[in-house]
């Protein structure tokens, strides 16, 4: 509106749409372009209609959908990477879109996407699609490991994301996604992890008993641990200005009237498994303060609201059970070791669609497994005899 031309929003999104521009365009196409458009409209004014027409026409490039949505009305898109299947050096990504602010659904869309292999290199894929969802498989020079949505920061999109080497025990602080990290035990080398801030709720098709709602946000948590490693999350709530930044990240899902041991810190590998309650400690300020889960894996973080007296919500803070699988990457042989276990238990193996293609016999102690599966990505669990879940990790086989 003309009463508010000068406001922080026409700048500081202004400066994101035209960077995010830059992105779906590439920059040849996008600095030829302006060069182009500057010269032909010099000492001239154009609004934004004018604008999206001249830049199509000069670039050869329908600008219409990407105006529609990121100029002509408020709100930021947001992606979500629902899987990656790995099969050899082929990866299938299911990624899906939703809104934040509008509830308008982007079109033509033109995202990039970094593979990551076990050791670090990387592989950058422009992905193109057109609606909510899409399914794309890429051919690349290794087997991926995961995969990271911009990891080079070039689309407006709302999401903030953060890359970290933890190379000591000392805690270290993300401001840009609101957690911290350290690490327990250091392990044989250093721990590289990424963890992405989504700015929108997360989807909750496979939700337990008892759940009242959902964070408005939410973190993923990628990268390789080193062998022998246990790292510490800390997921940052707050619903008051406070001394951190945070700025009333949680106001209207969390209320007065509730205390935090109605909060859980909620878990899950990706969006085929359904959300479940994780132990974790929160700190004693009913304001501003963090969750702390002793036991960071890779996967999906959001806090949630919850009915303790409701059936599948885990109202205790007992001590997750820890074990140690290695090595990982591996062959097919995983050696699996009860650091705080004295019962017999059972390991089952999965894809990351959650198909179960490996089930152990009952385990005593430590034990050694000879999977025999393709090469690829899979999330393993150890269960007690009653079929719970006491520790779940992702494994790499080569």
């Amino acid at each position: 509106p003309t009463t508010y031309p000068y406001g922080t929003t026409s700048y500081n999104k202004g400066a994101t749409v035209w960077h995010s521009l830059r992105g779906y365009m590439g920059d040849s196409l996008f600095y030829a372009t302006m060069r182009t458009f500057f010269n032909d409209y010099a000492f001239t004014s154009v609004d934004a209609y004018q604008l999206r027409d001249a830049l199509s026409t000069i670039s050869g490039v329908d600008l219409t959908p990407f105006f529609d949505f990121h100029v002509l009305q408020p709100g930021f898109v947001h992606y979500h990477i629902d899987s990656v299947t790995v099969d050899g050096n082929n990866a299938t990504l299911s990624i899906h879109q939703t809104s934040v602010g509008t509830d308008a659904v982007a079109r033509a869309h033109r995202i990039p996407v970094t593979f990551f292999s076990p050791t670090f290199d990387k592989h950058k894929v422009w992905l193109h699609f057109d609606g909510a969802d899409t399914t794309a498989t890429f051919q690349l020079p290794f087997q991926a490991a995961f995969a990271i949505l911009d990891y080079d920061k070039e689309i407006s999109d709302a999401c903030t994301l953060e890359e970290i080497v933890l190379s000591n025990t000392l805690p270290k602080t993300l401001p840009l996604t609101h957690c911290k990290l350290k690490a327990i035990e250091k392990g044989t080398g250093n721990s590289h992890i990424f963890v992405s801030h989504h700015w929108a709720e997360p989807s909750h098709d496979l939700v337990p008993e008892g759940i009242v709602r959902f964070a408005n946000r939410y973190w993923v948590v990628a990268g390789q641990w080193s062998e022998g490693s246990q790292l510490q999350g800390h997921f940052q709530y707050s619903r008051c200005t406070g001394t951190s930044g945070a700025g009333y990240l949680d106001a209207g899902f969390f209320e007065e009237a509730e205390s935090l041991d109605s909060m859980r810190l909620m878990y899950r590998y990706n969006a085929s498994y359904p959300w479940q309650a994780v132990s974790s400690n929160h700190g004693s300020n009913n304001y501003e303060d963090y969750f702390t889960t002793d036991n960071l894996v890779p996967g999906e973080y959001t806090l949630a609201v919850v009915d303790p007296t409701r059936v599948g919500i885990d109202n205790s803070n007992e001590t997750e059970y820890e074990f140690k699988i290695y090595p990982n990457p591996a062959t097919n042989h995983i050696t699996i070791t009860p650091t705080h276990y004295e019962n017999a238990y059972k390991a089952a193996v999965y894809t990351t669609e959650g198909r179960r293609v490996y089930r152990s016999r009952k385990i005593q102690d430590s034990g050694v497994l000879q999977l025999n599966l393709p090469a690829g990505t899979y999330i393993m669990q150890i269960l007690d005899a009653d079929g719970k879940t006491l520790h779940q990790e992702k494994i790499i086989l080569q």
